[in-house]
Order: structure tokens, then sequence, then C-alpha cells
């Protein structure tokens, strides 16, 4: 930076003095910011093929699900007129129909679960496993911990959450089972009688007219959930606590 002269007269004194030269400067890039030369090094880990003789390319772009640690694939294909499901290449048993999206890993990615149908009968299989057959079943879903399995289902006119392979009650509607968060409990919604209650392990709530339109059980501790209901032109945040005797 250069300096230049300048004098003032200000009621007959002269002041002196030095300006700055201003210059455009460019500031340069600290050398931590300087983009450096990388290297990418890529592994490949199999995680299996299309077995020749099926027919999978549409069925798995469809149903394809990773599990949760990314190491794992499951999906359903066709052969002839049946549908299986593959897992890390490995074929399941053949099945008049598969629901493709209730094909579901367990959260510590170890276990596979999903609805299957035989003529006019559906069941959930658990790991290669099948359960009981029914005239309807939902998504099975896993517990926190992956030891578990719940799901509802229909019996004729009936409706019914299973645990584990045990039955529970049967009313006249069920909502989709929720485990809590050490996945020692199961809660779910059921209608009697045209009144709906939270029920926890078999034991039934109060009664209430409905569940609000949107409205979910949520497990706020392994001991205290919550919703929100309706009775009569009233509605409720509904705060259901777990007490052991």
């Amino acid at each position: 930076m250069g300096h230049s002269l300048w004098v003032v007269s200000i009621l007959g004194i002269v002041v002196v003095g030095l300006l700055a030269d201003v210059r455009d400067t460019k500031s340069e890039q600290p050398d931590s910011q300087k983009s450096k030369k990388i290297k990418l090094v890529t592994k490949e880990v199999s995680l299996g093929k299309i077995h020749p003789g099926i027919f999978a390319e549409t069925w798995a772009a469809r149903s394809l699900v990773v599990s949760p640690d990314s190491k794992r694939v499951a999906y359903v294909a066709q052969r002839g007129v049946k549908l299986l499901v593959v897992v890390d290449g490995e074929e399941g048993k053949e099945y008049d129909d598969i629901g493709e999206d209730t094909l579901i890993f367990s959260p510590d990615s170890k276990r596979v679960a999903y609805r299957a149908q035989r003529g006019e009968k559906q069941l959930v299989v658990v790991d290669g496993v099948e359960g009981k057959e029914y005239d309807r079943v939902y998504t099975p879903i896993f517990s926190p911990d992956s030891k578990r399995v719940a799901y509802g289902a229909i019996r004729g006119e009936k409706q019914l959450v299973v645990v584990d392979g045990v039955e529970g009650k049967e009313y006249e509607g069920v909502d989709t089972p929720i485990f809590s968060p050490d996945s020692k409990r199961v809660a779910y919604g059921a209608r009697q009688s045209k009144k709906w209650m939270v029920v926890v392990d078999g034991e039934e709530g109060k009664e209430y007219d409905g569940f609000l339109r949107g409205s979910k059980l949520v497990f706020d501790s392994p001991k205290l959930l919550h919703t929100l209901t309706l009775r009569g032109a009233e509605f409720f945040y509904v705060e259901v606590e777990i007490r052991e005797e």
C-alpha cells in the first residue's frame, strides 16, 4: 500500500498529512480451504441375484425392501402363476398372492415378515414360518427389540389382534397394534357394541364414541400412552397410564 501527501489550509493554518492509497486486493484462500486431491475406494457386497426361471424385475421394482442396516434385500417374485419372496437370494414358499406392501424387515435387520394368501385364506409368514390362516390379515409389525410380532386379523364378522402367534379377544373392529418402547406392551384401539376403547395387553380401558380422525395411539414411555377421542359432542385428550399391580 502506497501513501500520498495532502495539504489543507484552514483559517491560515496549513495542515499536512499522509493519505494512504487504497488498492483492490484479492484475499487469498487459506491452505486449509484449498481443495485437495481425493481417491475413491469402492467396495461391493453382493446381496443376491435374480434366480433363473422366475420373473422378478417388475415385482422387485414395486416390492423391494432393504434392511435397516442396508446389508439385506428382499422382494416379491413370480414363477408361473405363483408368487414367492426372495430374501438375500434365497427363495421362500410359493403362494397364490403376497401383499407386496407388507414385506418388512425387523429393526435389527435379522427377521423378515409378510402377508401371504393361499386360496381364499390369508396368513402371516415370519422368517419362513407360517402363522394361522384367517379370512384376512393386515401388515405385521415387529417390536422395537425385533423379538415380537403383532398384526390384526379378520375371522368371519369379527376382528382380533394376534401377538406372537396368540390370538386376542374378538371385537367388531380393531386398529393397527403398536408396541411400547421397551417391547413389553401391545396396545390398540378396539370397537365393541359401537363403542371404542384402548386395549393394552388384553386389558380394556374406558369407552368412547370414537377416536378422532387421523389420531393414533402413541406411547410416550413404556408405561404411558395417549390418543384423541370423542364422546358425545366433546373431544378428549386421553392419557392412559399402565400400572402394575
